[in-house]
């Protein structure tokens, strides 16, 4: 399955934290990020945004079904969702996910 460049920078700028209803990471925490999702990725320490964005393509360039993100793809969003993550103002994660629609839609 294939995304557009433009929408997966901004779900991983969402990844990242560099949207108001989502948690600031650093290359740390984005290693950390990842392994919660049951993913084998450590980030390099180079720029944060490219470097998931290109997580994210890689996942998606994993077996799945028609129609259907891969699993590992899908996990990610699940994670960047939970509501352990919330922020003031997004308790119940609808403003969040509502963000992350707006690439998902496209």
């Amino acid at each position: 399955m294939k995304f557009k460049s433009k929408n997966l920078r901004e779900i991983a700028a969402m990844v990242a934290g560099d949207h108001e209803w989502f948690h600031y990471r650093s290359s740390f925490f984005i290693t950390e990020f990842f392994e919660e999702c049951g993913l084998d990725r450590k980030h390099d320490g180079t720029s944060r945004v490219p470097w998931i964005a290109a997580q994210l393509a890689d996942l998606l360039d994993e077996p799945s079904a028609a129609n259907k993100l891969p699993d590992s793809f899908a996990r990610v969003l699940r994670t960047a969702l939970d509501r352990a993550e919330s922020q003031d103002g997004d308790e119940d994660r609808s403003k969040a996910l509502e963000a992350l629609n707006g690439p998902l839609k496209k």
